[in-house]
């Protein structure tokens, strides 16, 4: 019997869905970057609004959700919200999708009551031990003067932000089709991230402002760049060794 689930509909019937998540990352990066066209009060009103059709597309198709966030990993402008010590407080676009992206995860499971919360995984007691060891020693380190509190929240939500994103693609990405697109999606952005880093090679230097970084980041940081790049080398490596057989 065919599922009535949307989120098996991906790349299928979702050509919507992915138009509109296209114009929703365009518009998205326009509002942000520093020099884009629009201010700030009407930034934050684009935002809030695409914020909104994320939501949407995310609902009605969880997958696609994920690909938009995805792209924004890497592809995403930085949004300064405060200070803290001697640092910027910096979000990021995917900061803002991720916790979207659950929840609407959580109101297409609730509403089509397709799916299951949490997928075996030989991965979920380590990852549930983990969390429960991160948020006592977080509470400790705040409890002698450690850590700050605010230093801790945001360090701590990152941390699971990444576990979101293992769940979210574990209890969603379902069929060898989807995984294949997927992937097909990965290695474009990854390609796009190799041509905006390949003309910086020449007049990068080390230990100074002039080194590879990823678009939109202030600061240069070759580790993010370097760690994404390296991260799908190997994979595409391993993708090789293993055709090859």
């Amino acid at each position: 019997m065919p599922s009535s689930n949307s989120n098996h509909h991906l790349f299928g019937k979702g050509v919507s869905a992915k138009t509109m998540g296209l114009i929703l990352l365009s518009l998205t990066h326009l509002a942000f970057t520093p020099h884009g066209i629009f201010d700030t009060p009407t930034a934050i009103v684009l935002f809030t609004i695409l914020g909104l059709v994320y939501f949407a597309i995310s609902f009605f198709s969880v997958p696609v959700g994920l690909a938009i966030m995805a792209f924004s990993m890497i592809f995403s402008p930085e949004i300064r919200v405060g200070y803290m010590a001697a640092r910027d407080i910096v979000l990021r676009i995917e900061d803002l999708l991720i916790p979207l992206l659950l929840i609407a995860w959580v109101a297409n499971t609730a509403v089509t009551r397709h799916g299951v919360w949490f997928s075996p995984s030989p991965l979920n007691r380590p990852i549930l031990l983990l969390v429960i060891l991160s948020i006592l020693s977080t509470i400790y380190g705040i409890s002698i003067g450690w850590v700050w509190l605010l230093e801790a929240f945001f360090y701590s939500g990152k941390i699971l932000e990444y576990f979101a994103i293992f769940y979210l693609t574990l209890n969603n990405i379902r069929s060898e089709k989807q995984i294949r697109y997927f992937f097909f999606f990965a290695l474009l952005t990854v390609t796009l991230l190799g041509l905006y880093t390949l003309p910086q090679v020449a007049e990068s230097e080390a230990l100074t402002a002039h080194r590879i970084s990823a678009p939109f980041e202030d600061t240069p940081q070759p580790t993010t760049a370097g760690g994404y790049l390296a991260f799908f080398l190997v994979i595409v490596i391993s993708l090789f060794i293993y055709e090859s057989h």
